[in-house]
């Protein structure tokens, strides 16, 4: 994967801890012949190399956090 792409497209800004479905994902890359259910290219936060994986890193530790699970959790009971 080039270099550039990590700067173009972070695996998980600011707001994915407030939005965890909005991860990416898509067909993006040759390298793979697209089968049922694939996405294409790997969309793991740490797929991304070593110089780019502390960003999603810690904005998924944000998620874990409590404040933010309980409010989480309460929307969850609300929205329902």
């Amino acid at each position: 994967m080039s270099p550039h792409f990590h700067d173009l497209h972070p695996p998980v800004g600011p707001g994915a801890p407030a939005v965890p479905p909005a991860r990416p994902h898509g067909l993006r890359g040759p390298e793979r012949t697209p089968e049922p259910a694939m996405t294409g290219l790997d969309n793991e936060v740490w797929s991304y190399g070593e110089e780019a994986y502390p960003i999603p890193r810690d904005y998924l530790h944000v998620r874990e956090r409590p404040p933010v699970r309980n409010a989480a959790d309460a929307g969850a009971e609300v929205a329902l």
